[in-house]
Formats: structure tokens, C-alpha cells, sequence
């Protein structure tokens, strides 16, 4: 049986915007190089798709490779993608465009068949994508830069969207990846508050001028609220309480300190405030072989004491992994 055609088109809900320049503005943690590396594979200013901006490709010489897939952020793209954020005929998304751009209607006909054709303006009632975990990953992995493995940020992606929360709390969020993944998870109206410390260890915390970079990846109904400080300190706890103003968090994810001491008071102090029926997660969980030069990971350690009193999963990505791991807790 075919689908009827509503006739009416809209931006995707999946449509963001990026904005940031590696090459002068690269977090302290994050080597010259590996800047250098997005810098070069990314522009200065897009738009893009966030299941689809990251495209496998091959490589001349056999090798996988990939490519982000983008449209230019110009006039013409924003004048068509701004006339379609609410449900209309094409033609009145093309006049509209038209009347604030000044370009000829021919010319925003081509704009917005490229728009449709990247998948940024969509058929209205068709826009509701599933989400794709492994794409998610990619894109968080490329744009921003995410210390996670594959398969266990995948496996987390899933359970968080099966949520679907509604409060969010991040401790400890570096370059800004996984609260991209959080994000595109999460209910599209949530609330998502992030807990970092500038020059912290393990990560080197991020600055007040990444904040409007990570709003960026935000659905339109999200609210995304940082905090750079010690989460330890009971004035951070304070502030993360006013900011719920009595809402329950539907999902905590504690990657800060992992010191055991730092991720023991991490849980104590913020685990307080998940609903019953939420989630904790912990990261770096597996036993870690670090230098004698670096300060030692004892999440594991306080993983194995914490997991025994409640409903527990972890995500492995590979037999063992010396590094990595995800501990989720259900707190029934």
C-alpha cells in the first residue's frame, strides 16, 4: 500500500548547524595535531545532517576513509531552511526564501532541491528518522572528538534513547562528545546540564567560549546549561540543584574525576538527585594499565564495590580490554 504525500515539507528534525575553528580555538587537552587533522577535514561554518555527516568513502589506495557530509552555511541555504521550519508547500517555501534572500526563484528552487537532497528539508510527518547509535558515534567522534569505544557508546546511545530523558547531568565533559551523544538521545526537550573543570586531570576540561559551540548540536527544544567548576565542591551541588528547580535527573553520567575517591564522591553527591527508574553510568570501568608518569584509573575499583547493590549491565567493547568500559546502574 503506498504512503499518501502530505505536500507539506519541513526542516529535519536531525538539521544542525556547525560553527567553530580548530586552528585557533583547539581545547588544551587536544594535541596541535589532531586539531590540525579537523581543522583540515572540516569547515569553518556548516550545516549538516547529524546521521549523515559522516560518509564512508574509499580511499584511492584501498583504504577506508570518510568525508563529512555538509551544506555550505550561506544566505540562500539559511533563507530556505528558515522559510521551512514549520510544515509548507514547497512553493510557499520557495517564495518565502525568495522574498528574504532577494535571489530569483529559480535560484532557491535549486537551493532547496539540494536541501532536500542532503535531507534537511524533509516531507512533513516523514522527518522522525530513527536514531542510528553507530552514526550518532561518528558524528560526535568527528566533529568533537570522544574518548569512547564504538561499541560501547553505541550500546549506551541505546539505552539512554530508550529513556529518552528528560534531565540529563554530564560530570566531566573534555571536548564535548558525548554530551553530543547525550544529546541527540535524550527527550528533544530536555534539560542538559554539564559539570567540567578547566585544567581538570584526565581530560583538561573545557572553556566558557565552547558553550555556545556545544549549543549548536542541541535539538531546538533543548536547553543545555555548563558549569566549570569542581563538581565536588558543595557550591557546585547547590547550583546544580537550583538549576533542576526540583526536577528529578533521568540520567547521570560520571566521567570526571577517576580517582576512586573523585568518583566515589561524584556518585554520592549527584546520584541523590535520579528519579527513581533513571540511570547511572560510569566510564572507564575496565582495569587500566596506565603509565607509572600518569595518575592511575580506580573507577574500577569503586565500580565493583558500587554495582553489587543495584540492577546492573556494563558495556565491553572487546574480551580483555585494558581501558575503556561503560558501568550502567538502574536505580529501581
Amino acid at each position: 500500500m503506498s504512503r499518501v504525500r502530505s505536500n507539506t515539507w519541513k526542516t529535519s528534525r536531525w538539521l544542525r548547524q556547525y560553527d567553530w575553528d580548530w586552528t585557533t580555538d583547539r581545547p588544551a587537552s587536544m594535541t596541535e595535531h589532531a586539531a590540525q587533522l579537523r581543522a583540515e577535514a572540516l569547515p569553518r561554518r556548516f550545516y549538516y545532517h547529524v546521521l549523515r555527516v559522516v560518509k564512508e568513502d574509499v580511499a584511492p589506495d584501498g583504504s577506508d576513509t570518510f568525508r563529512v557530509g555538509h551544506v555550505e552555511k550561506t544566505e540562500l541555504a539559511r533563507a530556505a531552511l528558515d522559510a521551512a521550519r514549520e510544515p509548507q508547500p514547497i512553493p510557499a517555501i520557495i517564495s518565502a526564501a525568495h522574498e528574504a534572500s532577494g535571489a530569483t526563484r529559480g535560484t532557491m528552487l535549486s537551493v532547496v532541491q539540494a536541501l532536500i537532497g542532503a535531507g534537511f528539508i524533509v516531507e512533513a510527518g516523514d522527518d522522525d528518522e530513527p536514531i542510528i547509535p553507530s552514526a550518532v558515534f561518528s558524528a560526535a567522534r568527528t566533529l568533537y572528538g570522544c574518548f569512547q569505544h564504538p561499541r560501547e557508546i553505541e550500546a549506551a546511545i541505546r539505552a539512554v534513547h530508550e529513556r529518552r530523558p528528560k534531565t540529563v547531568l554530564e560530570i566531566g565533559t573534555a571536548w564535548g562528545g558525548s554530551l553530543f551523544c547525550w544529546a541527540q538521545a535524550a527527550d528533544p526537550e530536555a534539560l542538559l546540564i554539564s559539570v567540567d573543570l578547566p585544567g581538570g586531570d584526565g581530560g583538561g576540561g573545557y572553556s566558557p567560549d565552547y558553550i555556545p559551540h556545544f549549543r549548536n548540536f542541541l535539538f531546538a527544544g533543548q536547553t543545555l546549561e555548563s558549569r566549570l567548576g569542581d563538581s565536588h565542591a558543595s557550591e557546585m551541588l547547590r547550583e546544580v540543584t537550583d538549576l533542576l528547580d526540583g526536577r528529578p535527573v533521568d540520567f547521570l553520567f560520571i566521567d570526571g574525576d577517576h580517582s576512586y575517591e573523585g568518583v566515589k564522591a561524584d556518585f554520592e553527591q549527584y546520584s541523590p538527585l535520579v528519579a527513581p527508574g533513571g540511570l547511572v553510568m560510569f566510564h572507564d570501568t575496565c582495569e587500566h594499565v596506565t603509565p607509572s608518569s600518569v595518575a592511575p584509573v580506580e573507577v574500577p575499583r569503586f565500580w565493583r564495590e558500587v554495582k553489587t547493590g543495584y540492577r546492573h549491565e556494563e558495556y565491553i567493547g572487546d574480551v580483555g580490554q585494558k581501558l575503556m568500559g561503560i558501568g550502567v546502574l538502574w536505580m529501581d
